[in-house]
């Protein structure tokens, strides 16, 4: 997903897309990506702007909302030193770290 795909899918708002609002939807299924992701990335770039800080947002939303998750499901099943090390490595993992900064819909799938 580039940077222009989303601005073109982001930056106007679907009253003034020809076609209204299906012509915006046509726009945002060719980005590849689950509609609710790219309904949140309309938002914060509505609200942000088409920068750096709009198209992280959502992702790095979703990053701390799986922490959180995570938390909730793991003390189900395990309790003190366990839960904190469990946690800790969910936390600070390569792999979900990197969905965090990145601009695309992966952060929101850990979520899921």
């Amino acid at each position: 997903m580039t940077r222009t795909a989303i601005a073109g899918a982001c930056g106007k708002p679907a009253s003034a897309a020809p076609g209204g609002t299906l012509a915006a939807y046509a726009r945002l299924a060719r980005l590849q990506a689950p509609v609710g992701f790219l309904l949140g990335l309309r938002v914060a770039t509505s609200v942000i702007g088409v920068n750096e800080y709009g198209l992280r947002l959502i992702p790095w939303l979703c990053s701390l909302a799986s922490i959180v998750l995570f938390w909730r499901i793991a003390r189900r099943h395990v309790t003190g030193t366990a839960l904190l090390c469990g946690i800790a490595l969910f936390s600070v993992s390569p792999a979900l770290s990197w969905y965090a900064g990145n601009a695309k819909q992966y952060a929101s799938d850990v979520l899921m």
